[in-house]
C-alpha cells in the first residue's frame, strides 16, 4: 500500500525487502535514515545490553540532526 504523502513507509519496505535502489526512487531521504538505522541497530542494541557504550557515546549534535530529519 503506497504513503499517500511523503513515500517514507515505502522507502523502508523498499528496504526491509532489499530493493535499496527503488527506495532511493521513492524517498531518499527516508532510504539514508533506513540504512542508518540498519547500521547502527547492532551497536545501540548491544550499548543497551551490556548498560554502557562500547565504543563511545554518540555526539549530541549527530544525535539532534538525525532526530530533527
Amino acid at each position: 500500500l503506497r504513503c499517500p504523502c511523503c513515500w517514507m513507509t515505502t522507502s523502508w519496505a523498499c528496504l526491509t525487502k532489499g530493493q535499496v535502489l527503488r527506495a532511493f526512487a521513492m524517498n531518499a531521504g527516508g532510504a539514508l535514515f533506513g540504512i542508518y538505522s540498519i547500521v547502527m541497530a547492532p551497536y545501540f542494541v548491544g550499548s543497551g545490553l551490556m548498560g554502557r557504550w562500547i565504543w563511545r557515546r554518540p555526539n549530541e549534535w549527530v544525535v539532534l540532526f538525525v532526530g530533527a530529519t
